[in-house]
Order: structure tokens, then C-alpha cells, then sequence
């Protein structure tokens, strides 16, 4: 009987050490797999934080670039004079687009070439139209006779609204799809 219960004592110390020793291998699994989730999802959101800052960095500039397009377009108009217009001003209010410009590395870091078409047909307007609006303030300045309705027919109009429209609306969407990554 001695023997017996020794058996017994034997096999139930055996049994529950490993069945303990089963769980806990068990719950470590459990709980590495848990971690490297949660370490995979820290990633993917620090990841989603770095990318959304990004874009609206980029948003803030491309923001910037429609007010100065505005600017430019409303100061080539009839009413305007010289002395109206001070270039410095118009520079200087625009020195921190200026030096923002690091940000437009961001269009090929997002690798949307829809955004890139679009900005860089923006872009192509808006150099269009600063060359039209220094051109109508060299005229105005040497006091040559300026012609204000072909400086009218020649600004890019609705086609710069568009362009700026195309751009804003792939940052959201772009902004969509990493917010739901």
C-alpha cells in the first residue's frame, strides 16, 4: 500500500509539474506573440504619425503656394499702380514658403504620381504667372503703356482653381489611406 500511494504521489507530482510547466510555456507564447503585435502596431502608428505630418506639412506649403498665386493674380489688375505694388512685401510675406521648399522631396517620398503630376502642373502655372505678374510690374515701373486687359486674357484663371483643387484633394485622399493602413 506504501507503495502505491507512493506511485500515486509520484505520478500526480510529475502530472501537475508538467502541466505547469506546459502553461507556462504556454502564456509565454501567448505573451510574446501579444508583444511583438503590440511592437508591430507601435510601429504602424508612429509610422501612420510620421507619414500624416508629412502630408500636412506639405499641405501647409501647398496652402501657402495658393495665397501667393491669389496675390499675384488679384495685383494684375486695372487699379493697380506702381507704387501699389511693393515687391519686397510680396518677397518677404512669402519668405517662409520659400523656405519650406525642402518639403516638395516629400512628393516622391509619398511615390503618388498623381499628386506629382498635379503639383508639378501647378507648379509650371505658377511660374507662368510670376513671370506675367513681374513683367506687368516692370511696365508699370518704367511707366510704359500697359495693355490690362491682355494681362487679363493672359493670367491662367479657373485652370490654377483646378490645379490647386487636384492637389489639396489627393493630400486628403492620401491622408485617408494612411489613416486607414
Amino acid at each position: 500500500m506504501d507503495r502505491n500511494l507512493v506511485i500515486g504521489a509520484t505520478i500526480s507530482i510529475v502530472s501537475s509539474t508538467v502541466g505547469a510547466l506546459i502553461a507556462y510555456l504556454f502564456n509565454n507564447l501567448n505573451m510574446n506573440k501579444k508583444r511583438k503585435w503590440e511592437m508591430e502596431d507601435k510601429k504602424r502608428d508612429i509610422r501612420k504619425e510620421i507619414l500624416l505630418s508629412r502630408l500636412e506639412q506639405f499641405e501647409k506649403l501647398v496652402i501657402d503656394l495658393g495665397r501667393k498665386i491669389s496675390i499675384y493674380e488679384s495685383l494684375i489688375h486695372k487699379s493697380v499702380t506702381y507704387e501699389m505694388i511693393a515687391e519686397e512685401q510680396i518677397d518677404n510675406k512669402f519668405s517662409e514658403w520659400n523656405e519650406n521648399r525642402y518639403l516638395l522631396s516629400y512628393l516622391n517620398y509619398f511615390g503618388d504620381s498623381e499628386l506629382l503630376d498635379n503639383y508639378f502642373e501647378l507648379m509650371k502655372e505658377f511660374g507662368v504667372l510670376r513671370d506675367l505678374f513681374y513683367e506687368f510690374v516692370n511696365k508699370l515701373k518704367s511707366g510704359e503703356e500697359v495693355d490690362y486687359d491682355s494681362y487679363e486674357k493672359r493670367k491662367p484663371g479657373s485652370k490654377f482653381v483646378n490645379l490647386y483643387a487636384d492637389v489639396l484633394k489627393r493630400i486628403d485622399y492620401l491622408k485617408e489611406q494612411y489613416l486607414t493602413r
